[in-house]
């Protein structure tokens, strides 16, 4: 009777987390759920059918309501995290500074400033004036047109990524790697820092730095 009611206990307080969590979950995540129970269902029934332990049947339920709930818990946490990393790489494309910079702040808390989680993603217009970009990882970004206005970019990982006409003005861009990015018309002023420390003049080919050729330059 004791193992009864505390199945009876367990069954009922993973169902109370469930219902729970239920209104705040969108259509995917519900329908993960229902999966997630029928088969801890599935699983319990059968063997109290052939073998009348329908006391056992509330444990083996009990247990696998539990490691459904476990599961789906763990399922929402790795979803959650994929939506908020979405919804802050579009927010660092916002043309609003303080949500472009904000965005950057959190990234960079949650590590996918520099982990690569960035590679790729769409910046044009993105006003990202006196960002902290430290260490970020923005290989084959697309920053066209983007405010890069005193941002910190050292360390920075650009290779490939497209800077066609980005304001860097008083960008420091010490360290940062420019391989293969493209860079024509980029807009820099002499507090420009460049990756090898020096400070832009107007004498100064950025192409140097990408290892491309600079298509204004005279042959």
């Amino acid at each position: 009777m004791e193992q009864e009611e505390f199945a009876m206990m367990r069954i009922r307080e993973t169902m109370r987390d469930l219902v729970a969590r239920w209104g705040r979950l969108d259509t995917v995540s519900r329908q993960i759920l229902l999966v997630l129970v029928t088969v801890a269902v599935l699983l319990s029934v059968p063997a109290a059918l052939i073998n009348g332990d329908w006391a056992g049947l509330l444990l083996n339920l009990g247990t696998e309501l539990a490691g459904a709930a476990v599961t789906f818990v763990l399922l929402d946490q790795i979803v959650g995290a994929n939506t908020r990393k979405r919804d802050l790489s579009a927010q660092l494309s916002s043309q609003v500074n303080d949500v472009a910079k904000a965005a950057a702040e959190d990234l960079r808390r949650h590590g996918w400033l520099v982990d690569g989680s960035l590679q790729q993603v769409q910046l044009s217009q993105a006003n990202l004036q006196d960002a902290n970009l430290r260490n970020a990882n923005l290989r084959e970004v697309v920053l066209f047109q983007a405010n890069l206005q005193g941002a910190d970019l050292r360390g920075a990982d650009l290779s490939g990524a497209i800077l066609t006409r980005a304001n860097l003005g008083g960008a420091n861009l010490s360290g940062a790697a420019l391989t293969a990015a493209a860079m024509l018309n980029v807009e820099c002023d002499p507090r420009t820092i460049l990756p090898d420390g020096s400070h832009w003049t107007p004498r100064t080919s950025l192409h140097r730095y990408t290892g491309l050729v600079d298509p204004t330059a005279d042959f």
